[in-house]
């Protein structure tokens, strides 16, 4: 074993043969020098393992000794991805489309994770511990009234050889039902799963543009404008949530009797983690401490792919990002740029909602996907009573 070129050796003259030789420092060494713990090397014939909350977070044991570590709590590497799934998922069943929250709980976010859908899309080499997806299936009259895809995620250490170490798997299914509303149409429920003090978007179609609407997040009923077809909404509690938008056409429906249509919906909330990216937006001109969740149309936005709530730009280092970062602003417009973008939204007279996405990579190099819903509102609709449709 060669350790040449890296920090994790020193080199060290031998008197006997005037040979220079390489000597493996010590785990302790190794991490003092900036090594990361599970990046720490072990002699041959050693295993090494990992426990994060103690004083010295990485050994290295013989094999057979490995049990007892893991007595005391530590955890041996290779085991760290061979771990039982645990999935939880937002909801499992509902109305075309249907958005879906997936949560690997109790998965390291440093595994690699491979998706597959069920409805012939897939998101490959991905670190994520969560994942969002919408189903939408064309339904035809002689369809039956679900549809139901099946589809898996795979975790494995991306450092060792899948052939030795095949992936941990585990399956799903989700099963959307056919829209059998008169008035509502379609409902895009941009996010599924959300962390705790984040907001979700909603938004909805309707046959009867002055159909009244009324919104309902964890049986909490908000004061909004009869009209509004687009809503968003902070979550301050964790689990799984339900709500609900009632449509009620007011004008031109032929049944006097028709009362209203509801179209519900399920978000699940994690509690805050360590380690998290997030997108955070602020307008242009306005102080980036202050980022929120709704901004004006055809204002210049700021967006910042951050890691925790660290806003300091770096612009230096963020150019040397513009090739490993894509931002898809929802609106059909994506773009290669860093950690720090601009965007524009067009026009709009009526409230509208958009999913940001930001691929990237952390500063490990692994690749990351972070999201953010956001309402875009009229230029005259505040953003903070947001007093307007």
């Amino acid at each position: 074993m060669s350790y040449e070129d890296d920090l994790d050796s020193i080199k060290k003259l031998d008197q006997k043969t005037n040979i220079t030789q390489n000597i493996l420092l010590t785990p302790i060494q190794q991490i003092k020098s900036g090594i990361n713990p599970e990046d720490v090397k072990c002699k041959d014939d050693y295993a090494l393992v990992i426990r994060y909350s103690s004083k010295n977070p990485a050994a290295c044991v013989k094999p057979e000794n490995s049990q007892t570590f893991e007595e005391r709590g530590y955890v041996l590497e290779q085991k760290r991805c061979k771990k039982p799934i645990d999935l939880k998922m937002s909801t499992s069943n509902g109305t075309n489309p249907l958005t879906v929250g997936f949560f690997l709980n109790g998965t390291d976010n440093r595994c690699m994770k491979s998706w597959d859908f069920g409805d012939n899309k897939t998101r490959l080499g991905t670190y994520n511990i969560i994942e969002n997806h919408q189903y939408v299936h064309s339904f035809t009259d002689s369809d039956n009234d679900s549809k139901t895809f099946t589809g898996y995620v795979n975790v494995t250490d991306p450092r060792y050889d899948k052939k030795d170490t095949p992936p941990v798997n585990q399956t799903f299914s989700v099963t959307v039902l056919k829209n059998k509303h008169d008035y509502i149409y379609n409902v895009n429920q941009l996010m599924g799963v959300i962390i705790e003090d984040n907001s979700a978007g909603f938004s909805i179609s309707t046959k009867n543009v002055k159909s009244k609407t009324t919104w309902t997040f964890d049986e909490i009923t908000l004061p909004t404008p009869p009209y509004r077809l687009a809503e968003h909404y902070k979550y301050g509690k964790t689990g799984t949530l339900n709500g609900h938008v009632k449509v009620t056409p007011l004008l031109g429906h032929p049944d006097p009797d028709y009362e209203s249509e509801y179209w519900n919906f399920t978000v699940l909330v994690l509690p805050k983690m360590k380690t998290t990216y997030e997108i955070i937006a602020w307008e242009e001109g306005s102080n980036p401490r202050y980022h929120g969740d709704v901004h004006h149309a055809t204002k210049q936005i700021n967006f910042q792919c951050a890691s925790g709530t660290k806003i300091k730009v770096d612009l230096t280092r963020d150019n040397e990002n513009k090739k490993n970062t894509t931002w898809d602003f929802g609106d059909n417009f994506t773009k290669k740029d860093g950690f720090v973008t601009k965007h524009k939204y067009a026009f709009t007279n009526v409230t509208k909602n958009y999913l940001v996405t930001c691929d990237t990579k952390d500063g490990t190099g692994k690749p990351i996907k972070v999201w953010k819903s956001i309402s875009i509102v009229p230029s005259g609709c505040s953003t903070f009573k947001r007093d307007c449709e």
